[in-house]
């Protein structure tokens, strides 16, 4: 590898996505290689197709490999969230003396801290400190290398389905990839996209992808909880298919592209979108609607979450929306804002470059695998 890069892979719901980078100046990132592969390898929560994903994969690592004229032997791989488990568990914990923590007193505290149950088909990917009390005062989100006699805090333990974890080894190691690092997509999200501050005051988080929604709730440097939800842009793609009979999702996409839900429910226009040297015409409203449809979907889903969630939030919390899914089509962010009653804000990487709402997840992974030191 090259000195002070990093290689990771992003999965997405439809598509997989590899980078080499390293830190750069005022908080971005140089890019060494990219490389992203369209894929619909992976449904919710299941891999329909192993063979495809781990072509996919193949094909991913192998292009940043000759991008970058390097050989990959450590690797970071994102686990989305509909392939995760998030368990959160307090711990106290007492010593003979105060002096600086160091890597066994954490081991210690986080085995004690994860004696609940494994969910049965999962693995431990990682752990991140929700909140440390040190000799009940100072709190940290990390551990190693602080001064106390005593720990009172919340750890979030992240589990991926084991069938994931495998499908991804079997992939790369023999590629000659000798170690594979996952990395929970909602928690390398929130350190990307909030300051500790920010999570310190709650964050829901929602990612909606192609096929996928991501909704966490993130405080400090935990997610208290996470879930997921087979809804997202792809929806009103397909549902545009089936209410205007089509047969090829190119042509739904540019309708997609160009909806507008804006504009008075009482205009009678139309969508004009080309395919090769046609032209088609579509009644506004009536392609406005079906994505209105998906929309009033997601903001069921997004309330069923926040009350299934059991976290008492403040008064005033607001959402932040990220993803590709929808935040290009105009005017549903303000339409969910109305479904969900919450305000809403679009967020993405603060970069100078790839600073859109697609691009968070796969920068997110990036930035963990560059800078984050854990427990």
């Amino acid at each position: 590898m090259l000195k002070d890069s990093v290689a990771v892979i992003d999965v997405g719901s439809s598509k997989i996505t590899g980078i080499i980078g390293e830190n750069g100046v005022n908080d971005n990132f140089m890019i060494r290689a990219h490389s992203e592969i369209n894929t619909f390898a992976l449904s919710t929560g299941e891999i329909d197709s192993p063979e495809e994903f781990r072509s996919a994969i193949n094909s991913v690592v192998s292009s940043m490999e000759n991008s970058a004229r390097a050989k990959i032997t450590e690797i970071y791989v994102s686990v989305p969230s509909d392939f995760l488990a998030v368990r959160n568990c307090s711990q106290q914990m007492f010593l003979n003396k105060r002096r600086k923590l160091k890597q066994r007193d954490v081991e210690d505290y986080l085995k004690a801290a994860s004696r609940s149950a494994v969910p049965s088909g999962y693995e431990l990917v990682e752990t991140s400190g929700v909140q440390y009390l040190l000799d009940g005062q100072k709190k940290v989100t990390t551990l190693r290398g602080n001064v106390t006699t005593s720990i009172n805090g919340m750890t979030t333990f992240y589990y991926a389905k084991s069938n994931f974890v495998k499908a991804v080894k079997d992939a790369l190691f023999p590629l000659g990839v000798k170690n594979v690092e996952f990395v929970p997509v909602p928690l390398a999200e929130a350190l990307l996209l909030f300051s500790e501050k920010e999570r310190f005051a709650f964050e829901v988080l929602v990612d909606v992808g192609s096929s996928t929604t991501s909704f966490s709730i993130v405080y400090g440097g935990g997610v208290l909880y996470n879930t997921s939800f087979a809804l997202g842009g792809g929806y009103v793609t397909a549902y545009l298919m089936q209410r205007f009979n089509l047969k090829n999702f190119e042509l739904a996409e540019k309708i997609k592209r160009k909806l507008n839900l804006t504009v008075s429910p009482d205009y009678n226009g139309f969508y004009e979108v080309a395919d090769g040297e046609s032209i088609y015409r579509y009644p506004q409203q009536v392609c406005n609607d079906v994505a209105r449809y998906m929309l009033s979907e997601l903001a069921e889903k997004i309330d069923e979450a926040i009350t299934a969630s059991n976290v008492k939030l403040p008064a005033d919390f607001t959402i932040s929306l990220t993803g590709g899914g929808i935040a290009y089509i105009r005017g549903a962010v303000e339409y969910l804002f109305g479904s969900v009653e919450v305000p809403i804000n679009v967020v993405c990487p603060k970069t100078s470059y790839m600073a859109k709402p697609e691009e968070t997840s796969k920068m997110a992974v990036l930035n963990y695998a560059l800078n984050y030191e854990g427990v």
